[in-house]
């Protein structure tokens, strides 16, 4: 999926209904790369839908199950511990066929303050190669 700016749109979250929202952890320390992705001017309100890659980082000197975000080539975020180490084993089966994996993402920022993001994940937890 191509990422455009949705701001001002009333989302069709009616699109994420099979899905569960997953946090991306780690925002604070990537605010510049989240501004250039979503394309996010300085200052007010802004919304972003994209895809984002999900990829393991197993020489993580913090956790050997790290997982990070990545959107259109920008490191991003990670996935949280707890989900980091859910979805390692089926990130790196899909990795050894040769698969990247992708999943819907929202990237925003309210009135004032830092720009966050969430993940789409489908509720069965399956996770899904990307198209290349």
């Amino acid at each position: 999926m191509t990422g455009r700016v949705v701001t001002g749109q009333t989302p069709d979250w009616s699109r994420y209904d099979d899905c569960m929202k997953m946090q991306v952890v780690g925002e604070s320390h990537y605010q510049s790369a989240l501004k250039t992705v979503s394309q996010c001017p300085s200052s007010g309100p802004h919304g972003y839908e994209c895809s984002a890659e999900l990829v393991r980082e197993p020489d993580n000197p913090h956790d050997k199950f790290a997982v990070k975000v990545v959107v259109q080539g920008q490191h991003v975020g990670y996935l949280g511990r707890g989900n980091a180490r859910r979805y390692n084993k089926r990130i790196r089966m899909l990795n050894d066929e040769g698969k990247r994996v992708a999943c819907m993402a929202y990237i925003g920022r309210g009135d004032a303050g830092m720009l966050g993001m969430n993940l789409r994940i489908p509720y069965g937890g399956d996770l899904l190669p990307a198209r290349r």
